[in-house]
């Protein structure tokens, strides 16, 4: 039996009562829940809970049976905009669901085009929806600012032209057999301690990421994080790139560091996003395949076992770099042809990457061009 029951507006959107256990709150993160947009004026450390169970919060306390200022309700409308647009699925509440709630919901239906009537039409299944005269009042003002949408029908849904999650699938693929080939050798050397979590001597190396690992570590440090984590972090990205400007892992050494540079995922000597780190991260510490030789780091190829094989780092290289390749002709429909494109981590942290992209598609296609006239 669930413990929570979500009340479902669109696939990234619901409704619903105050969670008053953590059975309730273990329940909405089965369920896919990863925000919430927290109402209740009454209770004053709940928004706190959510946040230590692991959601994203977002807390606009309100009276019962009142309706926020204008200004405050503007912001928390923001962020929820942000939120889902970052492919978040997000729980609003109150204290029962009912009031608040509704009127919530309801100023984002206003916000999204729709009149107050087919907002209403919307939400006539649901529980929620304004109770007193202060919150019907708030939304006829909010309703008068936002207007109707008449270009088109209005809606809910935001626009994802291409699925990820085959590409994501196929990318955790080659980071499984990291992580197993990290797995056997820990067996064998027992002092091998795993990067971002027993150790944090490899969060010096400054990582050149392909566009397979950029999108994926993106959309999960947007997922993962809350607002006030991501942006935290994007500080830390902008100050790391800003330290460490045009350098790069040095030729012929996969595990070379920099003492003047950290890397801006690395928190208190951990990774903040340790289970989507990138692959080189995983095989820090063991041998490996790396420009057609054998580096051994720290073990001694005499001790190692003859069944173990060092993890190829070229051949995953090539499979990310095809990867990459398909990935970039189904966001652009262009080929990538003979050219890699690889971003700082520290761009891919910032979302500097975004103009580096770009700046790529724009020289890609004055070349594409270029060609076509000659």
């Amino acid at each position: 039996m669930i413990a929570y029951h979500l009340n479902w507006i669109t696939d990234q959107l619901a409704v619903g009562h105050a969670p008053m256990s953590y059975a309730e709150l273990d329940s909405l993160r089965e369920q896919g829940i990863d925000a919430l947009v927290n109402l209740c004026g009454e209770y004053c450390d709940l928004h706190e809970i959510e946040k230590r169970a692991g959601f994203d919060v977002y807390y606009l306390p309100v009276t019962d049976n009142e309706a926020p200022r204008l200004e405050e309700l503007e912001k928390a409308l923001d962020w929820l905009d942000e939120a889902i647009y970052l492919g978040k699925k997000v729980l609003i509440h109150c204290r029962f669901g009912v009031g608040r709630t509704g009127t919530f919901v309801t100023a984002y239906l206003l916000r999204r085009g729709f009149g107050l009537k087919l907002a209403k039409q919307t939400l006539k299944n649901l529980r929620s929806a304004p109770a007193s005269f202060n919150q019907w009042w708030l939304l006829r003002k909010y309703g008068r600012k936002e207007g109707t949408l008449t270009l088109r029908e209005p809606t809910l849904e935001m626009s994802h032209l291409v699925d990820l999650s085959t590409f994501f699938s196929e990318y955790e693929e080659i980071l499984y057999e990291a992580d197993r080939s990290f797995l056997d050798w820990s067996a064998e050397v027992p002092r091998l301690e795993s990067c971002g979590l027993g150790t944090d001597a490899c969060c010096g190396r400054f990582l050149q990421l392909q566009f397979i690992e950029t999108v994926y570590l993106n959309h999960q440090l947007n997922r993962r994080l809350t607002s006030e984590e991501r942006r935290e972090t994007i500080r830390r990205g902008v100050e790391a790139g800003q330290r460490y400007r045009g350098s790069r892992m040095p030729d012929g050494d996969p595990g070379g560091a920099d003492e003047r540079y950290r890397c801006p995922l690395s928190v208190d000597r951990l990774c903040i996003l340790y289970e989507y780190r990138p692959l080189v991260c995983r095989i820090y510490g063991i041998p490996v395949v790396y420009q057609g030789r054998i580096c051994w780091w720290a073990i001694e190829p005499e001790k190692a076992s003859e069944e173990l094989r060092p993890f190829d780092l070229d051949l995953a290289s090539r499979k990310l770099n095809a990867l990459s390749r398909r990935l970039f002709h189904a966001l652009t429909a262009l080929p990538l042809e003979d050219r890699s494109l690889i971003f700082p981590v520290t761009h891919v942290v910032s979302g500097k990457f975004v103009e580096d992209y770009f700046e790529f598609l724009l020289h890609t296609g004055a070349k594409r061009s270029s060609s076509g006239r000659a």
